[in-house]
């Protein structure tokens, strides 16, 4: 047995009070029967629809920027405009074509 079924065992919670348990307080059986939770909504106005427009516009206009910035390849964000690519291997590699690094080879004809 776990000790929090063995704790839950010993708690006693009085049972809500009735008037046969010694309530007091007197109901209202028709409490909030003709009360309207929803209020009716103004009539649009101009400005409302003047407003709707200009963030359907700003959204649009955000959301294909974004599209055009995520199309763009990552080669055209670089300062170099794509020059490191000639620099990488197949594998990704970074390849020195360096003068330092170039050895003369002779060639037998």
């Amino acid at each position: 047995m776990n000790v929090l079924a063995a704790v839950q065992s010993l708690l006693e919670v009085d049972p809500p009070a009735t008037n046969d348990t010694g309530g007091i307080s007197q109901g209202d059986p028709n409490a909030g029967l003709n009360s309207n939770p929803f209020r009716e909504p103004s009539p649009v106005t101009t400005g409302d629809r003047a407003g709707a427009s200009i963030l359907t516009v700003v959204v649009l206009l955000s959301a294909v920027a974004i599209w055009g910035w995520m199309s763009v390849p990552h080669a055209e964000w670089n300062t170099d405009k794509g020059k490191e690519k000639e620099k990488m291997g197949s594998k990704g590699a970074h390849l020195d074509f360096s003068q330092e690094s170039v050895t003369p080879v002779k060639v037998a004809s």
